[in-house]
């Protein structure tokens, strides 16, 4: 070797050594810092799992605040540990080397459990339970399950009267007088998708009331309301109320021994300005307000986590950028599921159940609330019993083969994927619905002023666009599709057994021959009896309808045709073409409330089975895998 070439050699060799240290540089001298919360002491050093002599892992969450982490580090949590107290974190880590939390020991399918609670000294007169707090709880967990506040009635609800331009509360139907009301909560359903809730400030002996401050939005009239919190309304065991007055917790107990809690205000866990930062594996139960509430950060990864009876949402975050939730399990959130703000949040392989639809129903507004987050991924989620939506999107979001089952149980001017509450001011959405199994969107009127429920599988309300609706299945909807936005596609959906299959208006009415026109074609439609298959409003004689190009399959009796407006003009029905007509003996959906079943066997008699068809035509091939394109299973006309 040369002189030149062992210098370049050596040189090469130093570049190569000093890129492996800078490589390193962040996770060298990376620390793990374990916590037992039965074996553990706060006083040790934290970075032995097991104890050994006067040394080994700390005891409580709350010791993690007194140390500076560094890139690398490893938040250890012993799995089967239980802390009845919350997470606060800040922690920023880099994309080389994550900070992690993550459970130790042997685990197989235990995890570490935050819950954030109280346990309450009892004193019991046979089974009714009253205790002394200084504020009052939110969520009562009375022997591990959430009790339901005490309400009144216990069930529907109390027709308020506006008599003179003022509201009055039905006085003859309760068992106390107006002074006794004071200081409960009341609860209106303002309208049909709304719920609000308001402190009773004064009610007069004629039911004329007061509230500590107004309401957002104007009550309608017929509007419906309960009231709730006060010891009179306990009615059944488990349930309870506090008394502002003497500041006293009552609950009625199922027997002398129940054990009660109660959650500790705040959320299971919080992370601040946090970055490169990733949770795995543990669980929370019994969060007052959020499991996990992230404020501003990035690049925050949840991974196959579980949170189960919260106050507000499992997840909410606030300018989160780069946020993934990923193999999450949210099981009953009295508000809402995920709800997330910043650039590309990504929710995929999630599952999301019982949102917004306790007894004591508040305002819901979705099991994944992307909104406000931009370029959202929202993909292989399944949703099941929502209150209010199951999905609402933002710009640029893609909602791909999720499946959702019963969205808007309790509320009512809703869509199981839906774009209200959206940026609507940014223009284009630019955004797609791919893929997805929606089935049971059945709207709920009670308490409101409305006579019957508006719902819709997919809504695009006033002013989103540029929206592709392509390739979904949806069923049992009061809508199918409805639309209002402009420049955006709806093809290759296959809907059945919805009142009206497709509704176009306003703006979504705009048809192929303008720039902003809806393309609408190839859509599979089934009516299952009078169910109208299309209907599309225009606003003006120069604004073309919306075209179509679609499959229809009509049993023998009882289908409607397409109608058409314009205004207040009723248009003669758009003539169909035989040929996009398929006359079926019997259609049905592999899909049910209950569950999306991914391996069907064949419903029928050993001899119809071979006559059923996909719509494509395809024979059925039986066991059935589910698809959007193959959730739907007909026999031919005989």
């Amino acid at each position: 070797m040369n002189h030149y070439s062992a210098i370049t050699a050596t040189s090469r060799l130093a570049a190569l050594i000093t890129a492996l240290c800078l490589s390193f540089a962040g996770t060298a001298f990376a620390e793990n810092y374990y916590i037992n919360a039965s074996e553990g002491d706060d006083s040790w050093s934290g970075k032995l799992g097991t104890a050994f002599q006067v040394n080994g892992p700390w005891k409580s969450l709350a010791r993690i605040a007194g140390v500076s982490l560094q890139p690398g580090d490893n938040i250890l949590l012993h799995c089967a540990s239980v802390w009845n107290e919350q997470l606060v974190i800040r922690a920023k880590g880099t994309a080389e080397a994550r900070i992690t939390i993550r459970p130790y020991g042997q685990c197989g399918n235990i995890r570490p459990i935050i819950r954030p609670t109280r346990m309450l000294s009892t004193s019991v007169t046979g089974t009714e339970l009253t205790v002394p707090l200084q504020t009052a709880p939110q969520i009562v967990v009375v022997d591990n399950q959430t009790a339901p506040r005490a309400r009144f009635p216990a069930q529907g609800y109390l027709s308020l009267q506006k008599i003179n331009g003022v509201w009055h509360l039905p006085l003859s139907g309760i068992p106390v007088d107006n002074t006794t009301l004071t200081g409960a909560d009341l609860v209106v359903r303002v309208n049909d998708y709304n719920i609000e809730e308001r402190r009773l400030y004064s009610v007069g002996q004629n039911g004329e009331f007061t509230v500590a401050k107004p309401f957002a939005q104007a009550i309608l009239r017929g509007a419906g309301a309960y009231l709730e919190g006060q010891p009179w309304m306990i009615a059944k065991s488990s349930q309870w109320a506090y008394n502002d007055t003497d500041r006293q917790l009552h609950v009625r107990l199922p027997n002398a021994s129940a054990k009660v809690e109660v959650a500790l205000p705040g959320n299971a866990i919080t992370i601040n300005n946090s970055e490169y930062l990733t949770l795995r594996g543990l669980g929370i139960v019994f969060a007052e307000q959020n499991g996990i509430e992230v404020n501003s950060g990035r690049d925050i990864r949840i991974e196959v986590m579980y949170a189960k009876d919260v106050g507000n949402s499992f997840i909410y975050a606030t300018n989160a950028d780069g946020l993934v939730i990923d193999g999450f399990l949210g099981a009953r959130s009295q508000r809402n599921g995920v709800v997330a703000s910043g650039n590309a949040v990504t929710v995929t392989n999630s599952d999301l159940s019982d949102i917004g639809v306790s007894t004591n129903i508040r305002k819901s507004v979705a099991a994944i609330e992307l909104s406000y987050a931009v370029d959202a991924v929202i993909t292989n989620n399944r949703i099941k019993r929502t209150g209010y939506s199951a999905i609402m999107f933002g710009k640029r979001a893609r909602v791909e083969n999720n499946s959702i089952i019963d969205a808007c149980t309790r509320l009512s001017d809703c869509g199981a994927i839906y774009t209200s509450g959206a940026k609507k001011s940014l223009g284009l959405f630019g955004a797609r619905i791919l893929n997805n199994l929606i089935a049971g969107v059945p709207g709920n009127v009670d308490g409101s002023a409305a006579k019957l429920p508006l719902t819709a599988g997919v809504y695009l309300d006033d002013e989103s666009a540029g929206i592709m609706v392509e390739n979904n299945h949806i069923e049992r909807a009061q809508r199918g599709i409805f639309s209002k936005a402009h420049s955006s596609r709806i093809v290759g959906n296959t809907l059945i057994s919805n009142e009206l299959s497709i509704f176009l208006t306003n703006a979504g009415a705009r048809g192929n021959g303008r720039a902003d026109g809806t393309q609408l074609g190839t859509n599979r439609i089934i009516s299952m009896g009078p169910q109208a298959p299309m209907l599309t409003v225009g606003t003006s004689a120069d604004e073309p309808l919306a075209s179509a190009d679609n499959e229809y399959f009509w049993l023998p009796a009882g289908v409607k045709h397409e109608e058409r407006w314009l205004g207040a003009q009723h248009l003669p029905a758009r003539a169909i073409a035989p040929s996009s007509i398929r006359r079926i003996y019997q259609a049905w959906s592999m899909v049910n409330a209950q569950e999306i079943t991914t391996n069907a066997a064949c419903p029928l008699t050993t001899s119809e089975c071979p006559e059923t068809r996909l719509l494509s035509g395809q024979k059925a091939i039986w066991p059935l895998v589910i698809s959007p394109n193959s959730a739907t299973v007909v026999v031919n006309q005989r």
